[in-house]
């Protein structure tokens, strides 16, 4: 059934387990890609990997949860569906470990046509999605604190910027 089809979700499930498992060994062959670098690299696949997953269980509830990478014909192993709350909360903790490696913003680009922001994973993503997951499951007052980071973070970019093209020195 093309509407039950989770081939595309479980793709990148695997790709983000993967790329969060192999990003230090590329640090260890890339002295460029330094440690902060794969930390990044990694809060970014963990959150994508949770979207995916808050996907699914919204959809579906109950579905096959695994975070372990599958990269040979040996490592799969049939597994049943796991409690949609229980994948929820999981989520949870595993974005509140890594949101502090995640950039707050990537580089401005010079083309003024490109937001060097867009898509890309930010702190502030990683927020908005715990928000989300906390309202999910009835985390009311953590789903108010993370959206309360999100706007904090947005008040100070914009007094910042104010501050810089007006000489006005204006913080929150």
């Amino acid at each position: 059934n093309q509407y039950a089809d989770w081939t595309s979700f479980y793709a990148v499930i695997n790709q983000c387990n993967i790329i969060i498992k192999r990003a230090p060994e590329v640090s260890e062959k890339d002295p460029v890609y330094t440690h902060s670098d794969v930390l990044a690299t990694q809060a970014e696949m963990t959150y994508l990997r949770a979207l995916c997953y808050f996907y699914l269980v919204r959809a579906f509830k109950d579905v096959p949860y695994y975070t372990y990478a599958i990269q040979s014909d040996e490592d799969v192993v049939p597994i049943g569906a796991t409690n949609g709350d229980e994948i929820v909360r999981n989520l949870i903790a595993d974005l509140e470990s890594v949101v502090s490696n995640a950039l707050k913003a990537y580089p401005k680009d010079n083309n003024e046509r490109y937001n060097s922001n867009c898509n890309r994973v930010t702190q502030n993503a990683i927020y908005a999605l715990l928000a989300d997951l906390c309202l999910w499951d009835n985390q009311y007052e953590k789903c108010i604190q993370y959206c309360q980071r999100v706007i904090d973070a947005h008040m100070q970019e914009y007094y910042d910027d104010y501050s810089y093209n007006s000489g006005d020195g204006a913080t929150v």
